[in-house]
């Protein structure tokens, strides 16, 4: 029986009709991620897409590329330089138990890979910021993409995208979370937490989404070992879902609520690393400076203060001149003060969330530059009010706004026909290219700044002349320079500015004390302890400065306070040890040397005073064993090397002190200490060649040097060269006609020659 022709079409009608509702159904997202000109599914843009990163690495690159030529500065000393944590990257335990365990991470990797070589720890740094930049083109790239088709910025996302990635990359704003080497958490932090949106939005896209949400997870885990302003990533998360993907927040949390649960679960991170137990703490406590534990300013100081900083940041953010590293910006007290920024910030988040209700996408940017600027930008206190860094991630909504903005000025400027649509787009790109040079050009700038310490603190001082903190940083490079006198008036500078700045008293002593001028040392000492009695670092140098004052009663007294504040402290306990073994109590010196290698094992003049301390009591093999790990922990300690030597020498064991000397010569051919000890030793070992020739390579670098040439005589008599022995001799007396060695041996020797060479 024959089935009607008919029929047979409505059949075929009714499969197809059927087959369209379930690919409809089973990738609904898929087909609106793909509206708008998205360049996954090709089109135009795939032709010049595949260049996009590198046009970005490229600018990246040119930018930063004198950054290399930077110095350590300011934190980097406490987080890189003196960071005794990074010295050691495997076991990494120690690095995990840490507030920060990701950074610290990568800072023991530079270490391990080029110790404290600075190059190594600005290419990381450029290479999470160009990596961030690459994903924020992603980013924006996929969400612009999204708008209804026919859309201007829907048809123009490609090169929007790329317009804010370069923008934001270069933005001079940024330098200081990039060129500034500690603030490299900020970035790294950045990095993650776009890499986590960036995964989710693919994972929306792709149907292997499990294994994107999973990344999304990892790097969102990443972020929160990095920094605790990723605390709101999942939030920023939901908001994008809901603007851009499921178009609901209950849609949102029913699609994806695996997810959220994964996100919510990478807090526990900063519950971990006890980031949320510190902010919370009310105790005070030593070295506190961020949250309820810091008395330096009251949460509703810091709150009231805030909308001046976000003014600030986004003036910055439109026009970044001048840039400062250091604002030591003043708490807000006055109704004058407070009032007009706080009804600007009231007004822009009123238009955010309005925004947020009946423009989702628009608002979701202006949520993002208040939600992740919102940890340090609230009530929880911090002991810096403002700090550029602070920037990085809320700069990129800034930059988008800025962006979108003047877009769509320059498409109602010109009309939609041929001769306006060129115009428009030459227009756009006349802007972007005359935008990015400016800015381009102007980061390079910023980045001279942090070559030297003292260009860094003069331009801080030239922003913020009254910065007692300017000053003092600036006499800190002084007298790192040996310039005292200069170090000296910057103190007092930072003390004139602000008379209860402690930590310029306490500097200001150490200086003094450099200079011969103790009791002025212990004035110093003595206000800054007043001014913050729980200033640890003040009160050791009081009482190391009583010591050496004779007042060893007190001295004590101020070391043993100093144990009991902070008793984890290696610094105090090291000051203790050198307190007890000049008052002759080598049994507590040495108790207290290896109570700070217990805590501190790497602290090389530990080590050595430790050795010293067991010498005092005549362990001499115990000693010799701490010099050694003196110096595998610091090869530069010069004094530690020769008292090793030298000791190995008095104990007979001259393998082991020419080993040493030679390992001294190779890494220092210019120390002249090291070759003579060197040459001695091979002397009194029976190798007289040898010591010969390290005798005279000294003199060739030192020929004034009296003692190795009288020495070189008396090598060169052990293997009969009695001619050259007598020049040496004669040349020694030259040098130092007082040298009655060299006088008795050259008789004796002209006597045996029959005194044929002349008296």
């Amino acid at each position: 029986m024959s089935v009607p022709d008919s029929v047979k079409e409505k059949m075929r009608s009714r499969k197809a009709e059927r087959g369209k509702r379930a690919k409809s159904r089973a990738a609904p997202e898929d087909n609106r991620g793909r509206q708008g000109g998205d360049l996954r599914s090709g089109g135009k843009g795939t032709r010049w897409h595949r260049w996009v990163p590198g046009l970005i690495v490229v600018a990246g690159v040119a930018a930063y590329f004198n950054s290399f030529e930077g110095v350590f500065l300011f934190d980097d000393d406490k987080g890189i330089v003196n960071n005794e944590g990074i010295r050691t990257l495997w076991p990494c335990g120690h690095l995990l138990s840490t507030r920060r365990p990701v950074v610290e991470l990568t800072l023991a990797i530079n270490y391990a890979l080029g110790r404290l070589n600075v190059r190594g720890y600005h290419a990381l740094n450029l290479a999470v910021h160009i990596l961030a930049g690459l994903t924020l083109y992603g980013i924006c790239r996929r969400s612009l993409g999204r708008s209804q088709p026919g859309d201007k910025p829907a048809s123009a996302s490609p090169w929007l995208a790329l317009a804010i990635a370069l923008l934001w990359v270069l933005h001079p704003l940024n330098t200081q979370s990039v060129t500034y080497l500690i603030q490299r958490s900020e970035s790294l932090m950045g990095l993650f937490y776009l890499l986590t949106l960036y995964s989710v939005i693919r994972g929306n896209d792709s149907p292997r989404g499990l294994w994107w949400y999973c990344a999304a997870v990892v790097s969102c885990a990443l972020g929160m070992g990095s920094k605790a302003v990723m605390v709101t990533a999942p939030l920023v998360v939901l908001l994008y879902d809901r603007a851009f993907l499921a178009g609901s927040l209950a849609q949102a949390l029913r699609r994806r609520w695996g997810l959220y649960i994964g996100l919510g679960a990478c807090w526990t991170v900063l519950l971990w690393c006890g980031v949320i137990q510190g902010v919370l703490d009310t105790t005070p406590q030593i070295g506190r400076h961020v949250g309820f534990a810091f008395k330096g300013v009251t949460p509703l100081e810091y709150l009231l203060s805030q909308p001046g900083v976000i003014i600030h940041y986004l003036k910055l953010s439109l026009w970044p001149h001048p840039l400062c590293l250091d604002y030591y910006w003043p708490v807000a007290r006055s109704i004058a003060a407070v009032a007009l920024p706080a009804a600007l910030i009231v007004m822009l988040l009123a238009g955010t969330v309005w925004a947020l209700v009946r423009r989702p996408r628009l608002g979701f940017a202006g949520a993002c530059f208040f939600v992740i600027l919102a940890p340090t930008s609230s009530f929880i206190p911090i002991k810096d009010l403002a700090f550029e860094h602070r920037m990085y991630l809320p700069s990129a909504a800034a930059v988008a706004l800025v962006i979108l903005g003047v877009h769509q000025l320059v498409v109602r400027l010109f009309n939609t026909t041929s001769t306006g649509e060129l115009r428009r787009r030459l227009t756009s790109c006349a802007l972007v290219v005359i935008t990015v040079m400016v800015l381009g050009h102007a980061t390079i700038r910023r980045n001279r700044d942090y070559h030297s310490v003292f260009a860094m603190w003069n331009s801080v001082i030239t922003v913020r002349p009254d910065s007692p903190r300017a000053h003092s940083n600036l006499a800190i490079a002084w007298e790192a320079r040996g310039r005292l006198d200069a170090a000296e008036q910057s103190y007092l500078t930072a003390i004139r500015i602000d008379p209860e700045y402690a930590s310029a008293y306490s500097n200001l002593g150490t200086v003094l004390s450099r200079q011969g001028r103790t009791d002025e040392a212990i004035a110093r000492y003595r206000e800054a302890v007043r001014i913050d009695p729980l200033y640890v670092f003040a009160r050791t140098k009081l009482g190391e400065a009583l010591v050496r004052a004779g007042l060893t009663d007190d001295g004590m007294t101020e070391l043993r306070t100093a144990a009991q504040q902070s008793p984890t402290d290696p610094i105090v306990l090291f000051a203790l040890g050198n307190a007890s073994s000049t008052l002759g109590d080598l049994d507590g010196a040495v108790e207290y040397f290896r109570e700070t290698l217990r805590l501190q094992p790497t602290f090389g003049r530990a080590h050595h005073n430790l050795a010293n301390a067991l010498m005092g009591e005549g362990l001499v093999d115990q000693a010799v064993e701490e010099y050694r790990a003196a110096l595998i922990d610091d090869p530069s300690l010069r004094r530690t090397r020769d008292r090793l030597c030298s000791v190995l020498v008095s104990q007979g064991r001259l393998t082991e002190a020419i080993s040493e000397y030679r390992s001294t010569v190779r890494r220092s051919p210019g120390d002249v200490s090291a070759r003579f000890g060197l040459a001695d030793a091979l002397a009194k070992s029976g190798d007289f060649e040898g010591s010969i020739k390290e005798y005279k390579e000294l003199l060739h670098r030192k020929a004034d040097h009296a003692e190795a040439r009288y020495r070189l005589a008396l090598a060169l008599l052990e293997v009969g060269n009695r001619r050259d022995a007598i020049a040496e001799l004669r040349e020694t007396i030259h040098h130092r006609p007082d040298h009655a060695g060299a006088r008795r041996v050259l008789d004796t020797v002209l006597k045996q020659e029959g005194g044929l060479e002349g008296g």
